[in-house]
C-alpha cells in the first residue's frame, strides 16, 4: 500500500514537472513570437515611411520648381511649406542661405580645384566675426583641392557657431543669400554682403516686408547704402531647397536643386 502511494506521488510530481516545462516553453515561444511581431511591424512601418519619403520628395521637387520659377516675393509663403504626407511630417525650406564650404575653391569638373580668393575671404571674415577659431580659408581650400568637394555628410568638424551657418553645396561656386528668406539667425551671413554694422543687418532682416523686398534696389535703399560687391552676393530667390522628412522612427534630409526643370534631388541623408 505504501509502495502504491509512493508510485502515485512520483507520477504526480513527474506530471507537474512536465506541465511546468511545457508552460515555460510556451512562455518562451510566446515571447519570441511577440518580439518577431514587433520587429516585423517596425520593419513594415519603416518600409512604408521610406515609400512615403519617396512620394514626399516627388511632391517637394514640383513645389521647389514652382517656387524657383515664381522668383522674388515668395518670402511670405514659407511658413506654409510644411505638410503631412502619409506617415510623415514634411518641411520644405530654403537651402542656399549658408556659406558654401566648397566656395573656397573654384575650377573642378575637368580640371583641378584651385584656391578661390573671394571664397577664402568670405570664410575668413565669417570665422573672424564669429570668433569661431575654425581653420582658415586657405587650409580648407588646400584640403578640398587634395580630396575633392566636401559633401553634406562629410562636413569637417567645426565650432557650432560656425557650422550652423555652413553648408556643402555640390559645386565650387560662390555663396549667395536670398534676401527674401534669410532669417535673423542667419544675419551674420548677410553682414558679409552688406557694408553695415551687424546689429543694423539684424534690423534690416526684421524690417523686411511680409511679401518680400520685391527688388534688390528696394533692399539696398532700406539698407541705406549703395549696391556694394560684398564677400557674399545678395539675391532674390534661390535654386537650392532642403526637404526635411520626419516620422516617429527615422528622418531624412534632402538637398534639392531647382536649377533643373523639374527640380532634382542631389543629396539625401538618412538619420535614425
Amino acid at each position: 500500500m505504501i509502495r502504491h502511494r509512493h508510485d502515485r506521488g512520483a507520477a504526480l510530481i513527474g506530471v507537474l514537472l512536465l506541465v511546468a516545462a511545457v508552460a515555460a516553453l510556451a512562455v518562451l515561444l510566446l515571447g519570441r513570437a511577440r518580439r518577431a511581431t514587433v520587429l516585423a511591424s517596425a520593419a513594415a512601418d519603416a518600409e512604408q515611411a521610406r515609400f512615403d519619403a519617396i512620394g514626399a520628395a516627388a511632391v517637394a521637387r514640383l513645389v521647389a520648381t514652382d517656387l524657383a520659377a515664381a522668383g522674388p516675393r515668395a518670402g511670405s509663403e514659407w511658413p506654409r511649406r510644411q505638410f503631412d504626407f502619409g506617415s510623415l511630417t514634411v518641411r520644405l525650406r530654403p537651402g542656399g542661405n549658408c556659406l558654401n564650404t566648397n566656395s573656397v575653391v573654384s575650377g573642378g569638373r575637368d580640371g583641378p580645384f584651385r584656391a578661390d580668393p573671394g571664397g577664402i575671404a568670405a570664410w575668413d571674415a565669417l570665422n573672424s566675426n564669429l570668433k569661431a577659431n575654425a581653420p582658415n580659408g586657405s587650409d580648407m581650400a588646400s584640403r578640398i583641392a587634395g580630396h575633392g568637394l566636401v559633401t553634406g555628410s562629410h562636413q569637417p568638424l567645426l565650432p557650432p557657431e560656425m557650422s550652423r551657418l555652413l553648408c556643402a553645396l555640390p559645386e565650387a561656386a560662390p555663396s549667395a543669400i536670398d534676401i527674401d528668406t534669410v532669417t535673423p539667425a542667419q544675419a551674420p551671413l548677410l553682414a558679409l554682403a552688406v557694408p553695415i554694422a551687424g546689429p543694423a543687418v539684424a534690423g534690416l532682416v526684421a524690417a523686411r516686408p511680409s511679401a518680400g523686398w520685391g527688388s534688390l534696389s528696394a533692399f539696398w535703399k532700406a539698407a541705406g547704402v549703395s549696391p556694394h560687391p560684398g564677400k557674399i552676393t545678395p539675391q532674390l530667390g534661390s535654386r537650392w531647397f532642403r526637404l526635411e522628412v520626419n516620422s516617429g522612427r527615422f528622418g531624412e534630409t534632402m538637398l534639392i536643386d531647382a536649377g533643373h526643370t523639374p527640380a532634382i534631388v542631389v543629396e539625401r541623408r538618412w538619420r535614425p
